[in-house]
């Protein structure tokens, strides 16, 4: 059962950089329609990005 565990780990993992792809590009749902939302850059916003991208890329290593 633990490899099973650890493949939905995985899987879940690769679900959470969906949305945060999803996120830097500006993309979000409404309705079941995509839409585009513009994001305001700034330093704060690309240090959180960075931070979370970071400690997923550990955890899967």
């Amino acid at each position: 059962m633990g490899i099973v565990e650890e493949l939905k780990r995985l899987i879940d993992d690769f679900k959470f950089f969906e949305i945060v792809n999803e996120y830097q590009q500006g993309v979000y749902y409404r309705r079941g329609n995509v839409a585009e939302k513009r994001i305001r850059k700034s330093s704060m916003n690309q240090k959180l990005l960075d931070v979370l991208l970071d400690n997923s890329t550990l955890a899967i290593h």
